[in-house]
């Protein structure tokens, strides 16, 4: 087995245009070397539109190929001034076309999802205006986007045929399940559908729960999706009982709740990539439906959670997961809208370095990749260059694999070969290419692409496993210079793995490769993991900037993880601050300034006892997940409670904290006694 480096081939047959995504580009050539994937497989797609609405860029297209989803009102689908992020379905020959050549359409970036099979899609589903639904005084409208949320669970009733659930959409349902609302992908139910799958399963006041998820398509084994709510301990479930689970006997009005359950395939990939076309569609779908809710002649606020992350992106607060954030923000007009989000847990995964050359040390650097044995999933390592406004041969760039040939040098001008492969008899085993992000975010961006190293399909292209190193030689790159306000430097090179790894309940395959460093201190002179960079190191991994790629906005409330006994952050619980951008050299007037989580809250009773009980995925069962996922809700929780009263949400009265920010820490008043279990009080106590 020979293997070599090339310039990478144009995606069609057409001059070579420098692709939207880089990544992209490589996921895409990763499918076109299954024989499964044929040319008119429907992708999920996000794209950045600029000046140009959903049906002036349909027009443009071939019909047979794009599909506008059934989530978009006539008024989304004409809307044309400005930015605009939206999901669509586009075929893959399509797809590979557009990533070259879309921006001549207005498409300046593109996000691309998963495969979706035609026998699971509705092709001629339409929008449906929602109704109006008027509310109690005292309502809040709890909103949540995860997966596997069990939605007869009686923590989200309020009688035994009764669900405190008006709109639920299951992305992975099939299309002959139940009297259901049609949608381009899955199925959604509103409360009256809800509530008539309870009364057709309740028996002597006992609801067959397995039958309800059937009827759902929630559980259903034929459509060859996994079902997490099957399991007995589902993360919707735990999440959303977290945030809006109350007793059933209670019989409480004033906390209506709307949710998405994404498809199980988006969260099996945790590089996050497959979500983000998902999470624009459960965003919009959930702003139409949170746009119903009144109280009186005003529209009821709304608390949404979303208890997902991701390890890539630039973490400057100008990314796409950003901008589609702040664009559901936007869109709520006179209604109050708070999004709460996870810091994430990458804290001590040795998932992110620093490159920075000061002027007494100029030499080249060398990263160091620990891709580990049997990986069945590709392995993603992105290099983000500093923001500027022409973009700059700040560093040049070659790879080495544990056994085979150093690529040649890339240069991150975009002068020069944009992409290289490494190949061998069987296909693509590696990609090095540089993209340049557009405006917003600005920046350069060098990705890896590693194929997987161990597959079970015959003659499958697999890289080698081990020991990848990454040779950064300084060009243009200035001295670091820190930002004022702000911790990590200016003029560095950031770098980060995505996600890889197999989540419990799911199909094995991935394996989370990390950046490897002699100078990296793990632990503490006591034998704990160290949570925080030793002063002055020299090691090129480090934890300060871990934020999850979520979570980098400045809008949304993020909110890290705590140990409850010890009145202290959980050591995995990812620290800020994101990497600062400015239009200056001097760091002055930064584009973004969060510097780290807003605040803690409980997402674990000790070191021993790890995570929070909540509810499990079948009525009356409780079940213990930990993590910042956890953390998150309770604050959405307590943040209804003070939009209930018509108080404006204080974070430290409410949450508190010590959220690590950087190699320090920032003290605020800690008030974790407000996050005990409230699902689980009036059922007296339970003994974690």
């Amino acid at each position: 087995m020979v293997m070599r480096w090339i310039e990478t081939p144009p995606a069609i047959n057409a001059p070579a245009h420098p692709p939207l995504d880089a990544l992209l580009a490589a996921r895409l050539q990763l499918h076109a070397d299954r024989p499964e994937t044929p040319d008119n497989a429907w992708w999920s797609v996000m794209l950045d539109l600029r000046d140009v609405s959903l049906e002036g860029l349909a027009a443009q297209l071939p019909a047979q190929d794009f599909l506008i989803p059934s989530v978009y009102s006539p008024v989304d689908r004409q809307a044309a001034q400005g930015r605009r992020l939206v999901a669509v379905f586009i075929r893959h020959k399509l797809l590979l076309e557009l990533n070259e050549t879309g921006r001549t359409l207005g498409i300046v970036a593109i996000k691309d999802g998963m495969i979706h099979p035609d026998d699971m899609m509705d092709l001629d589903a339409r929008f449906v205006d929602p109704t109006p639904i008027q509310l109690d005084k005292k309502s809040v409208v709890m909103a949540v986007i995860d997966d596997g949320i069990a939605i007869a669970n009686n923590v989200f009733r309020d009688g035994v045929c009764s669900s405190r659930v008006a709109f639920s959409w299951v992305m992975a349902a099939g299309r002959g399940h139940g009297e259901s609302a049609p949608e381009t992908i899955g199925r959604s139910f509103d409360k009256a559908k809800i509530d008539r799958y309870l009364t057709q399963h309740t028996y002597c006041d006992l609801l067959d729960e397995a039958a309800f998820y059937h009827e759902t398509g929630q559980i259903d084994f034929q459509n060859g999706e996994f079902s997490p709510v099957s399991l007995r301990r589902s993360h919707g479930t735990h999440i959303a009982a977290v945030a809006a689970g109350h007793p059933m006997e209670e019989g409480l009005q004033t906390r209506p709740m709307i949710c998405v359950s994404l498809p199980p395939r988006v969260t099996a990939d945790t590089t996050g990539q497959s979500s983000f076309p998902a999470i624009a569609l459960a965003l919009q779908s959930l702003h139409h439906q949170a746009s119903r809710f009144r109280i009186g002649d005003k529209p009821a606020p709304v608390v949404l959670n979303f208890s997902f992350g991701n390890y890539s992106g630039p973490h400057d607060g100008t990314g796409e997961i950003e901008a589609l954030f702040q664009q559901f923000l936007d869109q709520a007009g006179a209604q109050v809208r708070q999004l709460v989000l996870p810091a994430g847990n990458g804290n001590l995964t040795q998932t992110h370095a620093e490159v920075t050359f000061p002027d007494d040390d100029r030499k080249t650097k060398t990263l160091t990749l620990q891709d580990p044995t049997d990986d069945r999933t590709a392995t993603h390592i992105q290099m983000w260059m500093p923001r500027t406004q022409k973009a700059e041969n700040f560093v040049t760039l070659s790879v080495c694999p544990p056994v085979g040939p150093t690529s040649p040098v890339l240069k991150t001008d975009g002068s020069g070969v944009l992409s290289y492969d490494l190949v061998d008899e069987q296909g693509m085993l590696a990609r090095l290419s540089y993209s340049r992000a557009p405006d917003p975010i600005g920046r350069g961006l060098v990705t890896l692409t590693l194929a997987p190293n161990s597959s079970l399909t015959k003659n499958a292209p697999t890289a080698p496993a081990g020991q990848w190193t990454v040779a950064v030689t300084p060009d243009e790159i200035a001295p670091p210079n820190g930002a004022k306000g702000l911790f990590l430097p200016l003029n560095s090179v950031q770098v980060w793995v995505r996600r890889d790894e197999t989540l419990p309940g799911f199909d094995p395959g991935g394996r989370q490769a990390q950046l490897d460093d002699r100078n990296y201190q793990r632990f503490g002179k006591y034998g704990l993991p160290l949570a925080t960079d030793p002063m002055g190191t020299k090691s090129l991994v480090r934890r300060a900037g871990s934020l999850s790629g979520f979570a980098c906005g400045a809008s949304p409330i993020v909110i890290g993880g705590a140990i409850a006994n010890q009145l202290e952050v959980s050591p995995y619980s990812a620290s800020g601050p994101i990497t600062p951008v400015s239009e200056h050299a001097d760091g002055t007037d930064p584009l973004t300034t969060r510097t780290g989580p807003n605040a803690v809250a409980r997402a674990d009773d000790s070191l021993i006892l790890s995570g929070i009980i909540s509810a499990g995925s079948h009525s009356g069962s409780f079940v213990r997940l930990s993590g910042t996922s956890v953390a998150a809700p309770g604050i959405a929780r307590l943040l209804a409670d003070e939009l209930s009263e018509g108080l404006k949400p204080d974070l430290q009265k409410i949450a508190g904290g010590v959220t690590r920010t950087g190699q320090g820490f920032i003290p605020v008043n800690l008030h974790l006694t407000n996050l005990p279990y409230p699902i689980l009080e009036p059922f007296g106590h339970v003994d974690p």
